[in-house]
């Protein structure tokens, strides 16, 4: 067994005690995931199909999802020319909860949109970056309770770790503020079949991330996240993730 089928496999059962609870806050509930293969640049995007461990940085993402056994269904949101490569994927992993569709490129909000029309009738659904190859499906599990809990959107979060601060008009600093009240946002986020497309529906203005268009949301609830969970939308993060699964051999 390898490095990585330990760890997904310890990771499935790690989730089960987990996903007893949730069943009981909705027994007969869908759930289905969507993972964005399409970013707000071609750069970044390309990223996602570079090696990491010998498979792409997005099959690593797809497959924790498919490590969480409520997850009916699983919509890989791609551009026209990526098509192929998502389908060889698809057939590597060999999981017929796979669906592969397509959207314009540089477009998110229509990647969302691609994926809820492959997921209609899913109850709950669960959305990550493409490039989220290091999130756990326990992260995965404890943002879609919490959406299913309250019946709202919510994301992973992270403390703000950088000195931030206010600056006016003219450039000049007036206020720092306060950390503890700050978070980054990270995908998982998961919400209700219905909020989804109300926000899939709104205004587009490209190029967004996710994480903007979350933010534009309203009705955002966080919870702790993982720093462990990078987003690798850059050489030089790609890089620094091989050089840290080299090191831990």
């Amino acid at each position: 067994m390898t490095g990585n089928q330990t760890a997904h496999t310890t990771c499935a059962r790690d989730v089960a005690t987990v996903l007893q609870g949730v069943r009981k806050l909705m027994p007969d509930m869908t759930t289905g995931a969507i993972i964005l293969g399409i970013t707000t640049d071609d750069r970044s995007e390309a990223v996602l199909w570079e090696d990491l461990g010998g498979r792409a940085v997005i099959a690593h993402t797809v497959a924790c999802v498919l490590a969480m056994p409520a997850i009916a269904a699983v919509a890989v949101v791609v551009p026209v020319a990526r098509f192929a490569a998502a389908a060889a994927l698809a057939r590597d992993l060999a999981d017929a909860r796979i669906q592969v569709a397509v959207s314009g490129p540089r477009d998110v909000r229509g990647a969302l949109a691609a994926g809820l029309a492959v997921l209609m009738g899913m109850e709950v659904i669960i959305v990550l970056e493409g490039g989220r190859a290091q999130v756990t499906a326990a992260e995965c599990v404890a943002v879609l309770a919490s959406a299913i809990e309250h019946g709202a959107l919510v994301s992973a979060a992270i403390p703000v770790r950088d000195t931030l601060k206010i600056v006016d008009g003219a450039g000049y600093v007036v206020a720092t503020p306060e950390r503890s009240s700050l978070v980054s946002l990270q995908s998982p986020a998961a919400a209700p079949e219905a909020i989804w497309k109300a926000i899939a529906q709104l205004t587009p203005a490209p190029p967004e991330s996710l994480m903007e268009i979350l933010l534009a949301s309203g009705g955002l609830r966080t919870i702790p996240g993982a720093t462990t969970n990078v987003l690798i939308d850059a050489t030089a993060t790609l890089e620094t993730q091989r050089a840290l699964r080299a090191s831990a051999g």
